[in-house]
């Protein structure tokens, strides 16, 4: 069940009986000091790797949604992040020589552009794209420890963003110009302005305009997020079907039997 569903409702009720928040300047502290510790793992991850694979793709096809509006490279994925991360190179004699390709991935044989065209400071171009999605990625822990200090505390919510920020995938995946981290950090800000205790109607404009920006950063944001409305998946899932189990062995069985048939699993 997707993590929306399994939410508290977000109420005048529900916010009467959450536990006494507690005051001081502490939380802030920590939590600063978390985020800052945050953000030099990832520069340092970030000027210390050279480009994946995945990477060589997304900055030229965001250069090429700027320059010529060819939302063609990368169709498989949403461009937000790609938009994001391509903003600070827009105006680099790299960026202004490439040119919109044919073909089912010309994000590839613009990658190969590029990397013809900047030559060696093609890792400084990636290195500014990479820097320009930290604001992005500081939402994720943010809005874990608002969500866990309105709800069960401050030191639940200081817990959650520390788990956020030092998980070993985050950091891989904050350190690379690809939608995933930023993904996550969306769908956690969605999460926190739909638990928000306000009335329904005033609620579902934020709500919805956070699922708005979460959508175009990876295509899994439609499918966990649901609708704005009820805080539900739009489709539900067909039940799970598991391996029969020792009691239903002879109620095969026999309908096997019957058929004449026999079980490779449940021999008769």
């Amino acid at each position: 069940m997707p993590l929306l569903s399994r939410m508290p409702k977000a109420d005048h009720a529900v916010a009467s009986r959450q536990p006494q928040r507690e005051f001081g300047s502490w939380p802030h502290l920590l939590l600063s000091l978390i985020l800052c510790s945050y953000a030099c793992l990832v520069l340092t991850e970030n000027f210390q790797h050279s480009p994946a694979w995945d990477e060589l793709g997304h900055l030229p096809a965001g250069i090429l949604h700027w320059r010529y509006g060819d939302f063609r490279p990368y169709a498989v994925n949403p461009p937000l992040v790609r938009l994001i991360a391509a903003l600070p190179v827009l105006y680099t004699p790299a960026a202004r020589g490439l040119v919109p390709h044919s073909g089912d991935r010309p994000e590839w044989d613009a990658a190969y552009d590029l990397i013809k065209l900047a030559g060696e400071d093609l890792f400084g171009l990636y290195h500014a794209a990479r820097c320009a999605l930290m604001p992005v990625l500081l939402l994720g822990p943010v809005s874990l420890y608002m969500l866990g200090a309105r709800y069960w505390g401050a030191r639940v919510g200081l817990a959650a963003a520390a788990m956020y920020c030092f998980s070993p995938t985050v950091l891989a995946y904050s350190a690379l110009l690809v939608p995933d981290a930023c993904a996550a950090a969306f769908a956690a800000t969605t999460v926190l302005v739909a638990c928000v205790p306000i009335p329904r109607r005033l609620r579902s404009f934020p709500t919805g305009l956070t699922q708005w920006a979460a959508q175009p950063v990876q295509t899994t944001g439609r499918t966990r997020l649901g609708s704005s409305k009820t805080i539900r998946p739009t489709a539900q899932l067909p039940p799970r079907r598991t391996m029969p189990t020792q009691q239903t062995q002879p109620i095969l069985s026999d309908k096997r039997r019957a058929r004449g048939a026999r079980s490779p699993i449940f021999p008769d």
